[in-house]
């Protein structure tokens, strides 16, 4: 029954309507596990902004280091939301690779997204000691 519903979550991830695969990454992150990390890291390139939002917050919550990457990538995305919820995610993974471009994030002209920025640092400086 889950595998069904991880299976129809993950599928959700195409549809044609934007609030679906928004609402599927969220839960997605909820639920959580392996299998849903790559598909995550996929939605990442979603055209729509609320969609990889919401795909930055399931992969911060899932806390797997496979999306570290993708999630520095996307501290260069064009939707600033994006921006602050990858610096978010980052911070949740604690993966010391991502120090240096959080570093460059707290240079952002947007105070949400250094804020994000400077707190996931913080947050890594507790994970590496």
């Amino acid at each position: 029954m889950i595998e069904e519903s991880l299976d129809r979550l993950i599928k959700n991830l195409e549809d044609s309507n934007w609030s679906i695969r928004r609402d599927s990454a969220r839960a997605l992150g909820e639920i959580g596990g392996e299998c849903v990390v790559e598909p995550l890291i996929e939605a990442l390139g979603d055209d729509d902004g609320d969609v990889r939002e919401a795909t930055t917050w399931a992969l911060g919550k899932i806390g797997d280091a496979r999306a570290v990457m993708s999630l520095i990538k996307a501290l260069g995305d064009d939707d600033d939301p994006v921006r602050w919820g990858a610096a978010e995610a980052l911070g949740e993974i604690g993966d010391a690779s991502a120090v240096a471009p959080l570093i460059e994030a707290m240079g952002h002209n947007l105070g949400d997204v250094r804020k994000s920025a400077t707190e996931a640092l913080h947050k890594l400086g507790r994970e590496i000691e």
